[in-house]
């Protein structure tokens, strides 16, 4: 098969667009790219898929949602059943958007791991899966009441004993949850770097959530793979996570949205102290988003829509804001595809437009390396060199 389209998109920000280009795929990966008009010369009897107008780029990686939460009034009362319909639903329309991998930092027990068996077995078509299972916070902190998608551990073994629990039944990732609203600490220094101690003894990555201080230093210091949120992370912790190789995923989306509906007068929650809340957090990555992603940390795109009729896995807007606050459209796009794959350890083989990698795309409708709009205008999804979405 090959794919031709007005623009290709490489992923990396360094390389800049292939005008009217096209790329051979063959058994789900990328075998060639070059001229539209030579590819498809060379290639006599290839199905040919052509997009005019359109823009192809890698498919979108969304490092932070929680599979089946949909913030739905009554979730509290689904059923098991009614948990995996809607988690199947969520993420099939990920397709819609440009979004082929997620990690899920937080999901009710066995819930991803159990589509994800679905998806092998050939029942279902989903984006790729990279799970955490269940999200381990304090006793009463921050996840404890989020719809069973936790487990609450107090202590260094209590901590140990539930990652091993999470490696067992088949995570990839383990998540610690450690800070809420202005709360900026929950778990200790030492139940902090013996959560990361274990993970990486079991061979797995983790994830913190840490948005305020002291959470963010002390999650930086203990080593955690990446920081969700970091929303009041310091330049100097930004340098720090670039020199070990470690991640930042701001997930602006997930307070810029609330705070742009505040300003246009809707209170959230009804509440004023909520409200500015978000206010306060949004005013944070205005100020100082670029000046941390200028550092050279490892920026990638994660959305974390768990309200009620918020949109799905929203990750072309999260690239809009950052280009808001200050970066190029290529960058944002960058964060979403290269440096997603690289975070999650599949750099070598996913995130980019190149060949021999998996031929996970996208095609927009105009071009999002000019104006960043265009990446909410998926004409088309491939998944490893399958379509598996045609607007």
């Amino acid at each position: 098969m090959i794919i031709s389209a007005q623009s290709i998109i490489f992923g990396d920000s360094k390389t800049p667009p292939l005008s009217d280009g096209a790329m051979l795929v063959h058994n789900s990966r990328i075998i060639e790219i070059g001229d539209a008009r030579q590819l498809i010369a060379n290639n006599p009897g290839e199905e040919v898929h052509h997009y005019p107008q359109g823009t192809l780029l890698p498919g979108l990686i969304d490092m932070h949602i929680h599979i089946g939460t949909d913030g739905a009034p009554d979730a509290g009362g689904f059923s098991d059943y009614m948990w995996a319909i809607c988690a199947y639903s969520l993420l099939q329309k990920a397709f819609s958007v440009g979004v082929t991998t997620v990690r899920d930092v937080g999901s009710r027990d066995g819930l991803a791991t159990t589509l994800r068996q679905a998806v092998h077995r050939g029942y279902v078509e989903l984006p790729r899966i990279i799970t955490c299972n269940l999200g381990i916070c304090m006793t009463g902190g921050h996840g404890a009441s989020t719809y069973e998608t936790a487990t609450e551990c107090d202590g260094e073994w209590e901590i140990r004993k539930a990652i091993r629990s999470n490696h067992k039944k088949g995570a990839d990732w383990i998540k610690i949850l450690t800070s809420e609203a202005l709360r900026g600490e929950e778990y200790t220094q030492s139940e902090l770097d013996a959560a990361v101690d274990e993970c990486h003894r079991m061979g797995k990555l983790c994830a913190a959530h840490a948005g305020y201080q002291p959470s963010v230093s002390m999650c930086v210091k203990a080593g955690f793979d990446t920081i969700e949120h970091g929303t009041f992370m310091t330049i100097p912790e930004a340098q720090y996570l670039l020199a070990h190789d470690r991640t930042w995923v701001p997930t602006i989306i997930a307070f810029a949205y609330i705070a742009d509906q505040v300003k246009a007068g809707y209170l959230y929650q009804n509440s004023e102290a909520s409200s500015s809340y978000f206010l306060l957090a949004e005013e944070q990555y205005a100020n100082n988003f670029k000046s941390l992603f200028d550092t050279g940390v490892r920026t990638t795109t994660g959305t974390d829509q768990v309200l009620w009729q918020a949109p799905v896995y929203p990750v072309a807007k999260e690239c809009a804001y950052m280009v808001r606050y200050g970066i190029t459209p290529l960058q944002a796009i960058e964060a979403a595809t290269k440096n997603g794959a690289e975070a999650l350890r599949l750099g070598e083989h996913l995130g980019q437009v190149k060949p021999g990698y998996i031929a996970d795309l996208i095609v927009t409708e105009g071009n999002p390396a000019l104006d960043i709009s265009a990446l909410e205008q998926v004409t088309a999804t491939y998944q490893s060199g399958k379509l598996v979405y045609k607007k």
